[in-house]
């Protein structure tokens, strides 16, 4: 099967941006994307399965992991941003 077609993808280029985006694999971007995923696809099991019972603290510690993940990038995001701090020790007042 020839899959040079998804190299060229806009599917291919979101993911690119979303979870690479210096050119390599962010650890914190894959958790958080991978929390929301596995969160979905457990709260599905019970359409394929009715007798299966969803527990609400693993729910919930899919979205903590999703959401702590999302916090350490945008903590990151701002620490980038930030001008670097000044040597000057000067008292005020």
């Amino acid at each position: 099967m020839n899959w040079n077609w998804i190299r060229n993808n806009e599917l291919t280029k979101i993911w690119s941006d979303t979870l690479k985006p210096r050119g390599k694999y962010e650890m914190k971007r894959i958790a958080a994307f991978t929390a929301q995923w596995q969160t979905f696809v457990y709260l599905l099991i019970p359409l394929y399965e009715p007798s299966y019972k969803i527990d609400s603290f693993v729910v919930g510690i899919l979205i903590a992991g999703g959401g702590w993940a999302t916090e350490k990038l945008q903590q990151e995001k701002y620490k980038l941003n930030e001008p670097p701090p000044s040597d000057n020790n000067e008292t005020i007042g």
